[in-house]
């Protein structure tokens, strides 16, 4: 038997040029590049100090700016001393104030820098945080801690002041890429009596 004219399919094929898987990734790269970039350029960033939002805290003891409208949130009932929590939640950060009476035994007992210190810790370990760096600095003669945390998924920077027996507890918790304007909030911070 005398062997014809091969009709597999590949062997007929002539070899493809890379020219269109080339076009294609150059394309691809374009596009992704185009899109980068919009993204760069759309990225967020703060809020102008000058459009800031005061609050002041319904019993009138403090004043404090926000970058939006802050909602705060009220004790359980059945905790007329519990937490009190203010926070402006925005889409790459929180800016937020806690604040709680301690009982005044306890300031006695313990000693402000003793309560300072472990809610520091406390609080930062609650979060699954880590303190990168910390100052012991009073604010307007009251004591006081700065402190700064890697987080979950970010960062966060802290100023926590007793007052008497009432703990303020400022934070700012962030993306990593994202750079607050810690100097107008924390520098808004403003007691009243």
């Amino acid at each position: 038997m005398e062997s014809g004219p091969s009709i597999n399919p590949i062997e007929k094929r002539k070899p493809r040029s890379s020219l269109p898987k080339i076009a294609l990734a150059v394309g691809l790269l374009a596009v992704l590049g185009t899109l980068s970039w919009f993204l760069i350029i759309r990225a967020e960033s703060e809020v102008p100090a000058e459009d800031w939002v005061s609050y002041d805290s319904p019993d009138g003891d403090f004043t404090l700016r926000f970058p939006d409208r802050p909602k705060p949130t009220e004790p359980k009932a059945d905790d007329p001393n519990g937490v009190h929590l203010v926070a402006a939640d925005m889409r790459s950060r929180v800016y937020a104030i806690a604040y709680y009476d301690y009982p005044a035994q306890e300031v006695a007992d313990v000693g402000a820098d003793k309560l300072l210190d472990d809610r520091m810790k406390t609080g930062t370990s609650a979060i699954g945080g880590i303190i990168t760096e910390s100052n012991s600095e009073p604010w307007m003669e009251h004591p006081g801690r700065e402190f700064w945390a890697d987080v979950p998924g970010g960062k966060a920077h802290y100023r926590i002041v007793l007052v008497g027996e009432r703990l303020y507890q400022l934070a700012i918790i962030h993306m990593a890429s994202f750079e607050p304007d810690s100097d107008t909030f924390f520098g808004s911070f403003t007691l009243h009596g």
